[in-house]
């Protein structure tokens, strides 16, 4: 059916959609929400012209949850994207098929990792030379998958985005064969995605050996330019997804963005000198993240410079994509967002990239702006608490479309258009099929279950730093319960279809007793640099 172009309250017009999209970017890389060496001025300007989100949580991490619940509008649990690889089953109604079947030309551009595994037809990897994904197969104990050949990656359509699919593997690498780079891709067969070819691993100074006109991000950007050109005077509503595949690791970005950003303009993190005392066991000893033992001060800053270099470039290729809707005449009828899939610790707590076992705000707390022309006010920013469960049914009311059942998510059109400044009580959020957090603006547990690890329980509104778990503190065993609790309901009311087995994992109490736990004072450097008040 074609889109009515309603907004809920009013007749409106037809609305075009370009959702871009990032992976693993935190907050703290957009001068918006806060840096203050503006590495992100086009997206900065994007807040502007629209509703920054100051309260956005992910629902499901890592990438393949969290981007199966943003297309779905539903938990991980409830698509069955728990983890990544794993295949998004065509049965489950998604943006690009919804829209597709209103009437709607619908582009998706970079990354899915909804499709399987992302590096294929590589000789000699296995299984299947790469070519795989992860399917469901029955079992009472939690979710178990299989690898099944096939699975189209990042390289075929699929979920409805047939009028444009470019890729970042097959399609990025016949690009780089067409401009005279055969050779590199015959000699490097891993290169593309998020193997841009990095001069050095993360732990040193690194950049991109390719160069920036033919980096991946540039060559995505470039196809959105191409498709948005098409659309001049083309009645057909259209929705285009540009997913760029940065600034998630390696943290390489092009020459000359590695060292756009000097060492002397980083700060390291309030909550960098974390000891992990009091801190789950999968995370301090298991988690490949934790690098306050290993890195000096200096490599954490070079890291997070280069993360900012990497978003300043993407941010640039973002802006070529909005001034290519403008000089279309298209901006006037397209809602434009921005948001991420998930973040990066990128010093945080002594870590760097992301690990499974962790409910941290630089993991779960992301960046998202909206500009709905004649809804959103110009330069506003809200603090109501939103899932990106909540993106789907929002686009949906606003194009006028009725959601299909299962959706678990909610329409932000009241948000939106400022008839209200709340909106959730609290969001939940699936790691991995491992842990789940619920976050309820103040109070933060989350519950480490698989396997059983220590739990933990951080007061934001006094701590925002999360450095103190308050799990085994005696005036805290109230909220405890309260908040595990909180989470009990949610499986039953979610319709998890592993709440027992979770609900019976989390019965079986742990304590930090239960662990060697490392001191403070084992730290010197950490006891000098660290501010209790921060």
């Amino acid at each position: 059916m074609k889109s009515t172009g309603k907004t809920g309250t009013d007749e409106a017009r037809q609305y075009n959609i370009v959702l871009i999209m990032t992976d693993q970017q935190p907050l703290s890389t957009l001068g918006c929400y806060g840096n203050p060496h503006n590495p992100t001025p086009n997206l900065d300007e994007l807040a502007a012209s629209g509703l920054r989100f100051d309260n956005f949580y992910i629902a499901g991490f890592p990438c393949g949850p969290s981007r199966g619940s943003l297309m779905t509008g539903r938990h991980s649990h409830s698509h069955g994207v728990v983890n990544n690889e794993v295949l998004l089953e065509p049965a489950i109604p998604s943006l690009g098929q919804i829209l597709t079947t209103a009437g709607y030309d619908m582009a998706q551009i970079g990354k899915w990792h909804l499709g399987g595994q992302t590096y294929r037809d590589i000789e000699g990897a296995e299984p299947y030379n790469g070519a795989w994904g992860l399917r469901r197969v029955p079992s009472d104990e939690g979710f178990k998958f299989e690898k099944v050949k096939g699975g189209g990656g990042e390289d075929e359509s699929q979920h409805g985005f047939n009028a444009k699919w470019v890729g970042g593997w097959k399609h990025y690498k016949e690009y780089l064969r067409k401009v005279g780079l055969g050779k590199i891709v015959e000699k490097h067969p891993e290169l593309g995605a998020h193997h841009i070819l990095p001069s050095a691993g993360d732990d040193e100074h690194c950049y991109s050996q390719i160069p920036e006109q033919h980096h991946v991000e540039t060559f995505l950007a470039q196809e959105a330019i191409k498709f948005i050109n098409q659309r001049k005077g083309n009645d057909t509503p259209f929705g285009l997804v540009l997913s760029f595949y940065g600034p998630h690791l390696p943290v390489a970005p092009p020459r000359p963005w590695d060292d756009m950003f000097s060492l002397d303009q980083v700060t390291l993190p309030n909550n960098h000198y974390d000891t992990m005392e009091g801190k789950p066991y999968e995370v301090r000893y298991v988690g490949p993240c934790y690098m306050l033992d290993e890195w000096s001060d200096e490599q954490f800053k070079d890291y997070i410079r280069r993360y900012w270099g990497f978003c300043a470039y993407i941010d640039k290729q973002v802006g070529l994509t909005l001034d290519a809707l403008s000089e279309a005449g298209l901006a006037d009828d397209t809602i434009v967002i921005f948001t991420t899939d998930h973040g990066d610790m990128m010093g945080a707590h002594g870590m760097v990239w992301k690990w499974d076992h962790s409910g941290y705000e630089e993991i779960l707390h992301i960046p998202f702006i909206m500009r709905v022309p004649g809804v959103t006010p110009e330069g506003a920013a809200t603090s109501a608490l939103v899932s990106n469960i909540d993106i789907l049914p929002t686009l949906l009311e606003l194009v006028g479309v009725d959601p299909p059942a299962g959706i678990q998510g909610r329409s932000l059109l009241p948000v939106l258009s400022g008839q209200q400044d709340t909106f959730r009580d609290r969001i939940f959020c699936d790691s991995s099929n491992m842990n789940i957090t619920t976050y309820d603006g103040r109070w933060k547990y989350v519950l480490n279950w698989q396997p059983r690890d220590i739990d933990e329980l951080y007061d934001l509104e006094n701590e925002p730093g999360e450095m103190n778990n308050l799990i085994d503190d005696s005036e805290h065993q109230e909220i405890v319960r309260q908040m595990q609790e909180q989470v009990f309901n949610w499986l039953r009311e979610a319709k998890h279809p592993y709440g027992d087995v979770i609900v019976e994992a989390a019965r079986q109490s742990i304590s930090l007793s239960d662990y060697p736990q490392i001191s403070l004072s084992d730290y010197p450097q950490a006891q000098a640099n660290m501010n209790p008040s921060e």
